[in-house]
């Protein structure tokens, strides 16, 4: 069976419907239909968390500083007339944090009911701390790369791949032989991805 490793970046696309989210969507759908293994380091899941509580601390700085603005505006006369309209920023900028948290709670629950998780274990955290050595990862990607590299030994060899978008880090020739050499292409897009998976199941 098609492995399919995706990390933080694949749940947050689907989460908050980015520009490849439909290709996303149809990865997971694959996956329900029984026609490959979508799997998910478990530390990609706490990751997920901790990008929401950021986003969510810069958006209320942000409507903070634009109420104050406003409460300035609205003295005087030259704009005042303004106001109400652009208060309707205030308003999209604290709607839109409830909003990302339901939609992360939504595809979380969907992703958990079905995906296959890689445990964040001592393992994998001990394997992290060479490859962050080896491939000069950070700590996040180190995890990351850890948990795939656990997984893909655990499962008979097959073709997978392995769908990151972040190539700043993954895009390293030494980390795509590693991976190559267990069968796993490295892809920096979901819409490849979607289109790589496709030919492998001969679509």
């Amino acid at each position: 069976m098609i492995s399919i490793y995706v990390e933080t970046n694949y749940i947050l696309e689907l989460a908050f419907s980015q520009e490849q989210a439909q290709s996303c969507l149809h990865l997971l759908e694959i996956h329900e239909r029984g026609a490959g293994r979508l799997v998910i380091p478990a530390f990609s899941i706490g990751e997920c968390f901790d990008t929401l509580v950021r986003r969510s601390a810069q958006r209320k700085r942000l409507a903070e500083t634009v109420s104050v603005e406003l409460k300035q505006l609205s003295r005087s006369l030259a704009y005042r007339s303004e106001v109400p309209a652009l208060d309707s920023i205030t308003r999209l900028l604290i709607n839109s944090l409830e909003d990302d948290k339901r939609r992360l709670d939504e595809i979380l629950t969907r992703l958990l009911e079905v995906a296959e998780i890689v445990p964040l274990n001592q393992s994998v955290v001990m394997e992290a701390m060479g490859y962050r050595e080896k491939y000069g990862l950070g700590y996040q990607d180190s995890l990351v790369f850890s948990s795939v590299i656990d997984h893909l030994h655990s499962v008979a060899s097959a073709p997978s791949c392995f769908l990151n978008r972040n190539s700043k880090d993954f895009d390293d020739p030494d980390i795509v032989e590693t991976l190559g050499k267990m069968d796993c292409k490295m892809l920096f897009s979901f819409d490849k991805g979607l289109n790589y998976v496709n030919g492998l199941l001969g679509k």
